[in-house]
């Protein structure tokens, strides 16, 4: 999560997630599932920019990027529902949950101050790509700043787990095993690699999604795929990679056994869907090999389609605008 700073505002750029492995362990009694996942933050990011106030109130502002409403425009025109496009219609600023991680920090804080806040969305909705998890991640770290709380990662953490299963990771690291809900975090160091999303026409409901799946609890994808990694062996990665939810989501959507098909023919050297879908990804080991695939991928008209990497670090900046690694 990089943190640019400029006079009283702070931006912050919140990167989505794919998952390599996501194995459904077991049913949990609060109605949950018990989750062995192993996440990598890659730099299709939104920003989240925020000015603090000494009056409390919390006000957003979400847009998407200017390109995607254009892009949303050339949807419009294909006839599909605009509730079914990759950038439908935002929620209002109370149902974001920016707005709710703010108030949320606000309130166990105990203090009068308040934000103005300007979103702007690149990472798609329905996605499985952690977008709205990554941006109530951004404002929570940013927000700490901003407010002078001082807060520790892991006190930020607990308030994470309080808003969604994914935000802690957002919290704390780039790369990671979680376990539980998600809220068990064993960073990892992050492979370089480059990938292709493409996220179809149709999103699909988280919800939706997990009441068709089977808990697996002998699967060890999770082990394999970390145990390539560890010894810079992404090919044995890419091989062992397993998504215990792409069969129910193959099951509520035709798009997904299509970009099965699609990305099959692609040469990348792995390939499956991301969290709960729809989009689904590849990996391929060279930028020019990634462009290849994303190009002959959109001239199939199977849906949004992104090129990325894994996020890495850097600083930048200086004097009064100054970009800092925050957290993760």
């Amino acid at each position: 999560m990089y943190l640019l700073r400029n006079d009283w505002r702070l931006t912050a750029c919140a990167p989505a997630k794919v998952n390599l492995s996501l194995e459904v362990l077991a049913r949990r009694p609060d109605g949950f599932h018990e989750l062995e996942t192993l996440m990598l933050a890659v730099d299709v990011c939104d920003t989240l920019s925020l000015e603090p106030t000494p009056a409390p109130q919390i006000t957003l502002h979400c847009q998407w990027a200017t390109g995607l409403v254009a892009a949303r425009r050339v949807y419009e025109r294909t006839g599909l529902p605009v509730s079914a496009q990759a950038w439908s219609d935002l929620p209002a600023a109370h149902d974001n949950l920016v707005w709710q991680a703010l108030h949320l920090l606000q309130t166990t804080a105990g203090i009068r101050l308040g934000a103005n806040v300007i979103l702007t969305k690149r990472i798609p909705a329905q996605a499985g790509l952690g977008g709205a998890s990554a941006d109530a991640a951004a404002a929570l770290l940013v927000a700490n700043q901003a407010w002078q709380l001082h807060w520790t990662t892991a006190r930020l953490c607990e308030l994470a787990a309080q808003l969604g299963s994914d935000v802690p990771f957002f919290v704390t690291s780039g790369a990671a095993i979680c376990r539980g809900r998600g809220e068990r975090i064993e960073a990892i160091r992050p492979p370089r690699c480059w990938l292709v999303i493409v996220r179809p026409p149709v999103g699909l409901s988280t919800p939706a999604v997990f009441r068709g799946c089977q808990p697996e609890p002998n699967r060890r994808a999770t082990a394999v795929v970390r145990a390539a990694l560890d010894r810079g062996d992404l090919s044995a990665a890419a091989q062992g990679m397993h998504n215990g939810l792409q069969g129910p989501a193959e099951a509520l959507s035709l798009w997904i056994g299509k970009l099965r098909e699609a990305f099959a023919r692609t040469g990348c050297i792995g390939h499956q869907m991301s969290g709960s879908g729809s989009s689904y990804f590849g990996l391929f080991w060279h930028a020019a090999q990634a462009r290849r695939a994303a190009a002959r991928l959109r001239g199939q008209n199977i849906g949004a389609v992104m090129m990325a990497q894994t996020a890495g670090i850097s600083t930048i900046g200086s004097g009064h605008k100054q970009a800092t690694l925050v957290a993760n």
